[in-house]
């Protein structure tokens, strides 16, 4: 009788580890996603499990973003792109130092991160973390939530991004090819039978999404082991790179794509607590009181957290014991958090624009743009998409992530935001004194002498003296 027992008792502990392990997903643990690739879209479906299982019914799942590098922070694309395609034609790019002229505050010619982003305090994370500085990325994928206004704004979306039609009769719908599926997956939801998806029936399309790449991403907590990342089945080809069962590298669409996993669940927890530890006697208690009161919270640096969230009792003091209570709290929630984190290895448009890596645009830099993106323009359509400039992504769904790993800006980025104005030192001493803004080049603005000689002297009609055309001058301007 024992000895029936205990081999019932075996044969169900390794069920449940088996189940654990199984790669087959579950259907409640669905998040479809769309990824905005530069040519199209591609609809991809996570399953997410847990020790074997769904997540809890109201587990939060969010997409976001790494901390940009400075240049990141400059939304250059937005600038330029006149027409809110979401798209940056040859024209565009051509127009580019028009398109922020007005934002030239110095008046020098040239334009740092700081007048590109004039809203912007590089210092708010640091003075207030309560009020972060704004350092939006583009993030390429989309959840495809459930409720009606989220899929109207996404059906927007997807129709500015990929309606392309150069007739103007087929504007506003989105064709299988724009869409990157078969006939038969529109034909359903094709109302008016005109081939293609109005906002309406995108719409309707994106209820039920088709399946382009499907995903499972596994997470173990009650029995601690690596996470998992598989293929179950998809469009995506792997590309060249290293690969673990917590590393998945795939192309999507045109893009390449590194998809991780990481837990959070349990190390994590430590470092926090010890780092707001730390941050309460050394930065916030300047007093020594043992105690931190309002003016001294923000020294703390918790995001998003208002003082009377942690001062429990509402006498005006917070107490280390109160720290640990909300930390020990919070972490105990992180443990409920999925999330979906985007960083790109790619350069920022800012970065491309910016040749010579000072910080700030100069008129020759605007000038020669156009041949320094050409590159980037993998479709050959004449236009850049986001993606196209991102370089490879990566994108890992994490687990349990407490508020010291929340993404969120450098705090020293306001350093890293000025320009490294350097002094000319090539070329004529006259060449050096009258460029002024000190980019390497004279334009007709900063000469000093009569125009039809700057004429004469710019050999290809650029509207700027370089050093070689400089030292060409036979005479010396006044």
């Amino acid at each position: 009788m024992l000895r029936a027992l205990f081999v019932t008792l075996i044969c169900c502990t390794a069920l449940t580890l088996a189940a654990a392990d199984d790669p087959s997903p579950v259907g409640s643990d669905i998040r479809d996603l769309v990824f905005f690739d530069a040519s199209r879209p591609v609809f991809v479906r996570v399953h997410l499990q847990i020790d074997g299982k769904p997540p809890k019914a109201g587990q939060t799942f969010a997409i976001s973003a790494l901390s940009p590098r400075p240049a990141q922070i400059v939304d250059l694309f937005g600038l330029l792109d006149r027409d809110g395609d979401g798209r940056l034609s040859w024209a565009e790019v051509e127009a580019a130092r028009q398109s922020v002229r007005k934002l030239d505050i110095d008046d020098d010619d040239t334009f740092n991160i700081a007048e590109l982003r004039p809203y912007l305090d590089p210092n708010a994370a640091r003075n207030n973390p309560q009020q972060p500085a704004d350092a939006r990325i583009e993030i390429p994928f989309a959840a495809v939530d459930a409720s009606d206004e989220s899929i109207t704004a996404l059906a927007a979306n997807l129709l500015r991004r990929y309606d392309r039609e150069e007739n103007k009769s087929d504007t506003g719908r989105l064709t299988p090819a724009e869409l990157g599926v078969d006939k038969s997956a529109i034909d359903p939801f094709d109302s008016d039978t005109d081939g293609g998806l109005n906002a309406a029936e995108l719409a309707k399309f994106l209820h039920t999404p088709p399946v382009q790449v499907e995903l499972l991403v596994q997470f173990y907590v009650v029995r601690p082991a690596r996470p998992k990342v598989t293929l179950v089945k998809g469009t995506a080809t792997p590309v060249t790179g290293p690969a673990t069962a917590d590393r998945l590298n795939a192309v999507l669409g045109g893009a390449d794509m590194e998809f991780r996993a990481t837990s959070s669940a349990t190390t994590a927890a430590f470092d926090n607590r010890q780092f707001y530890k730390l941050n309460f006697y050394t930065k916030a208690d300047r007093d020594k009181n043992k105690y931190v009161d309002e003016q001294e919270f923000p020294a703390l640096e918790l995001p998003g957290v208002e003082f009377k969230t942690i001062d429990a009792d509402s006498d005006g003091k917070i107490f280390l014991e109160e720290l640990e209570k909300h930390l020990d709290k919070e972490s105990a929630e992180s443990r409920e958090r999925l999330e979906l984190v985007i960083s790109q290895d790619g350069k920022a448009l800012f970065e491309i624009f910016d040749a010579n890596s000072d910080r700030r645009l100069s008129r020759r830099e605007f000038n020669t743009a156009v041949e320094r993106l050409r590159p980037y323009d993998r479709d050959g359509d004449g236009r850049l998409g986001p993606t196209e400039l991102a370089g490879r992504y990566k994108a890992t769904f994490e687990l349990g992530k407490p508020t010291l790993f929340q993404n969120r800006p450098a705090p020293n980025m306001a350093a890293r935001t000025n320009p490294l104005v350097t002094g000319t030192t090539n070329g004529p001493e006259w060449f050096r004194k009258m460029d002024f803004n000190r980019d390497g080049d004279v334009s007709r603005r900063e000469f000093l002498g009569p125009l039809h000689l700057f004429d004469k002297l710019d050999i290809n009609q650029d509207g700027l003296l370089d050093p070689l055309e400089a030292g060409a001058a036979t005479f010396s301007p006044p």
